[in-house]
């Protein structure tokens, strides 16, 4: 079990230092990353009508609650991190999502395996990921100043 922990562990540093990459160079928040996986998700998964509706609802309003736990502060958003990232029932959904992508693995369904890997992505790691107060870097200008370009 504790090398699980540690594998565990290593990819929820490896998606941090993904969104802290994305964050350095656009100043996206976890909120918006979030919906910006999310949304798709029902494309692929084929959801149509009021369901689909309802579920873009649901995205937003986590993605809306997430951007204003970022904005108010970090404090706050690190707390729901810390108590998502040790929560038993984050094992729970790990082992309920992973056995869906087996599932979908062993009917060779691309379009729920991809699903799969989006909410393992978003709600097993995005979701645990801890931000230090920092802002963007300024973003290079393409021409030196003074040069005529």
């Amino acid at each position: 079990m504790t090398r699980l922990r540690a594998i565990d562990q290593r990819l929820i540093d490896w998606v941090q230092a993904i969104y802290l990459w994305i964050f350095d160079r656009t100043g996206m928040q976890v909120g918006v990353c979030t919906f910006l996986l999310l949304a798709p998700l029902f494309l692929i998964r084929g959801v149509d009508g009021w369901g689909a509706f309802i579920a873009l609802a649901m995205c937003g309003l986590y993605s809306f609650l997430l951007v204003a736990a970022q904005t108010t502060g970090l404090a706050t958003f690190n707390m729901m991190a810390r108590g998502w990232r040790e929560s038993p029932f984050r094992l729970a959904a790990m082992a309920l999502d992973v056995g869906f992508l087996v599932a979908d693995l062993i009917t060779l369904d691309l379009a729920r395996m991809a699903g799969d890997v989006i909410l393992i992505v978003v709600f097993l790691y995005l979701s645990c990921i801890q931000l230090r107060d920092r802002e963007p870097p300024e973003h290079r200008q393409l021409a030196p100043e003074g040069s005529s370009a």
